[in-house]
């Protein structure tokens, strides 16, 4: 009984700074003026999306020499992204319809890394303007990638196989899909943008206000970082997993298949050397025999 009085409290609590981090929000936005989302690579606005040098990227469609790159960095605002490899030897980039110049794609190679914009920059975007792209990768070069970077305001992303030192993903809202994809690390940071992960990594972190995220492993991770306000957290693990999972739930519930040994907030599960970091204001946190 009184663990849920501390928890109601708790939740109250969290609830009253929200509102005033939105009543502080709401006047400091009256005072300066909103100035949009910045994802380090672009940044998006009410009035568009701008990146510096604009003169140095392709407009459109295209196929690219694959032969130097290394890294991928896709910034798209709306819309969809797919990820998937390639019948030849080329990188192809494909917008789904055609659009005038000012909407069309922009993209260019500058050492190892290509990158892909969404359209002109400062380009006002309408609500209607949602493009779906398409990136086609060689096989043998989306099984030795070193980053995938996709940076989204509102799109959906689905990315299918491929081994990569790192994958970082920033979004707004918007689903991101990823099955049989094996790196070594992942991030990513999300409002509401809901994660799921099928495949090999060997660290995690996740922080998201209202998304739920779910990893489906093949094999235990090293170490996984989650952290949401009111989403849930997912593993799906091998049944000869080992780890020591530090959990702490306000208002959701706890639940695990694997048999551990439980010290308030801690389970261990076999020898304990992989380590898990779950926290939720008011989800539920699983971890889940595959």
């Amino acid at each position: 009984m009184r663990k849920n009085s501390i928890a109601q409290i708790v939740v109250c609590a969290l609830a009253l700074l929200v509102l005033l981090a939105i009543l502080v929000g709401g006047i400091w936005w009256g005072q300066n003026g909103f100035r949009g989302w910045d994802f380090g690579n672009f940044f998006f606005s009410l009035g568009g999306t701008t990146y510096s040098d604009p003169d140095s990227y392709s407009v459109g469609s295209a196929s690219v020499d694959a032969h130097h790159v290394e890294n991928l960095k896709i910034n798209w605002v709306g819309g969809s992204v797919r990820v998937e490899a390639s019948p030849d030897h080329q990188i192809h980039i494909t917008e789904s319809k055609e659009y005038n110049e000012d909407e069309q794609l922009r993209w260019k190679v500058s050492g190892n890394t290509l990158t892909i914009q969404y359209c002109k920059s400062g380009l006002r975007i309408l609500d209607s303007l949602k493009k779906e792209l398409v990136v086609s990768i060689p096989e043998a070069l989306l099984n030795c990638f070193d980053e995938l970077k996709i940076d989204s305001v509102s799109a959906s992303v689905s990315v299918s196989g491929g081994v990569y030192s790192k994958i970082n993903l920033d979004n707004v809202s918007g689903r991101v899909k990823m099955t049989d994809c094996t790196t070594k690390e992942l991030d990513m940071d999300t409002v509401s943008g809901n994660l799921d992960f099928a495949g090999v990594v060997h660290s995690v972190s996740f922080d998201s206000v209202s998304a739920d995220c779910e990893l489906d492993l093949t094999e235990t991770p090293r170490e996984v970082n989650a952290d949401t306000v009111s989403g849930n957290v997912t593993l799906r693990l091998p049944h000869d997993a080992s780890f020591t999972a530090k959990v702490d739930s306000i208002s959701g519930d706890v639940s695990t298949d694997f048999n551990v040994t439980r010290e308030k907030k801690r389970y261990v599960c076999g020898d304990g050397h992989n380590e898990f970091e779950l926290d939720s204001v008011s989800g539920d946190l699983r971890i889940q025999m595959r």
